[in-house]
């Protein structure tokens, strides 16, 4: 039997949500919710181009995909979800092309983690 993510909602501000999947020490996040995030087509990873796809890979995206299973506080899913380093290439891309909301989301992330870095340093 498949190993069982746990939903976890990380908020990035009080208005914008991340919800991250733990998955045997790895954090995911399906594909669903790596776009609505940046309010990108639910469809556009599905409808990558060749040359789209070169670009992606300038930003280290390998394309790895793993269906999970995951539960919320409604239920059970299985979805297709990437780990976070996937997202990180795939918002980067994004924001290269003018997404204010792709920016947004790793400036957060990236703001946050520095804290987190610093903690652990002193």
């Amino acid at each position: 039997m498949s190993q069982i993510a746990m939903e976890i909602p990380v908020e990035l501000k009080p208005d914008k949500v991340l919800k991250v999947c733990l998955l045997e020490g790895d954090c995911y996040i399906t594909d669903f919710e790596g776009l609505k995030l940046i309010e990108a087509s639910p469809k556009w990873l599905v409808d990558i181009t060749p040359r789209t796809l070169r670009t992606l890979k300038q930003f280290g995206f390998t394309g790895e995909v793993k269906p999970i299973i995951y539960k919320n506080k409604i239920g059970y899913f299985k979805k297709p979800a990437r780990r976070f380093s996937e997202w990180v290439a795939i918002w980067s891309y994004f924001s290269s092309r003018g997404n204010t909301k792709a920016a947004e989301v790793l400036n957060l992330l990236a703001i946050e983690n520095l804290g987190e870095r610093l903690k652990g340093a002193s």
